[in-house]
C-alpha cells in the first residue's frame, strides 16, 4: 500500500508514518472508514487501552507540563469520549500519528481511570 499520496503523509515523522500504513491497512482489512471513531477505535486497541477514556487520560499525562487551557480539554474529550464519523484523511489530524508512539511509552504510567456510577435513592414525600 502506498501511504505518500495520504494527505496526512508529509508531516508525519518516520514513526507516524509507519503508524498511518499500520492504521490505513487495518482499515482497509476491516473495510471501514477512515474516520475520527475508527482512528479512536485502533488507537484504544493497538494500545490495549480500556476505552476512550483511558486514551484522554494519557494525553493529559502526555500534556501536563504544558497543560491545556479548559475548552481544549473539553474538545479532546469530546474527541476520545464521543468520536463521530467524519473523515479522518486530512493533513491537520496527521500529529495524531505521531503521538500514538508516545501512548505506547507511557502503559503502565496512567491508570485506568475509576468510573463511579451513581446511586440512586427513592425519595418519599410525607404529608
Amino acid at each position: 500500500m502506498d501511504i505518500s499520496n495520504d494527505p496526512r503523509f508529509p508531516y508525519l515523522s518516520d514513526i507516524g508514518k509507519e503508524e498511518l500504513a499500520v492504521y490505513l491497512a487495518w482499515v482497509s482489512d476491516n473495510g471501514l472508514s477512515d474516520s475520527e471513531l475508527s482512528f479512536i477505535q485502533y488507537a484504544v486497541g493497538r494500545s490495549g487501552l480500556n476505552d476512550g477514556r483511558h486514551l484522554y487520560k494519557m494525553w493529559e499525562f502526555a500534556s501536563s507540563e504544558n497543560p491545556p487551557d479548559a475548552k481544549t480539554k473539553l474538545q479532546m474529550l469530546r474527541f476520545f469520549m464521543n468520536p463521530i464519523e467524519d473523515p479522518f484523511a486530512r493533513a491537520d489530524v496527521a500529529g495524531w500519528f505521531d503521538f500514538l508512539p508516545t501512548v505506547y511509552s507511557m502503559m503502565g504510567q496512567v491508570p485506568v481511570p475509576m468510573i463511579t456510577r451513581p446511586n440512586f435513592q427513592k425519595v418519599g414525600f410525607s404529608f
